[in-house]
């Protein structure tokens, strides 16, 4: 391990920032989502994963 290494620099090589999480989000369409779920076989999981 280098000398000139010190537990900052080192913490910040073994753990990195994670990156910065979405703050926004696309508004939902209510109305799509309630003719969706009138499908047969449709469920909110499904919807959910689309």
């Amino acid at each position: 391990m280098p000398a000139d290494l010190d537990d900052t620099a080192l913490e910040a090589l073994l753990f990195p920032r994670a990156p910065a999480l979405v703050a926004t989000h696309a508004p939902l369409d209510c109305g799509y989502l309630h003719q969706e779920i009138k499908r047969p076989g449709m469920t909110l999981m499904l919807l959910w994963e689309e």
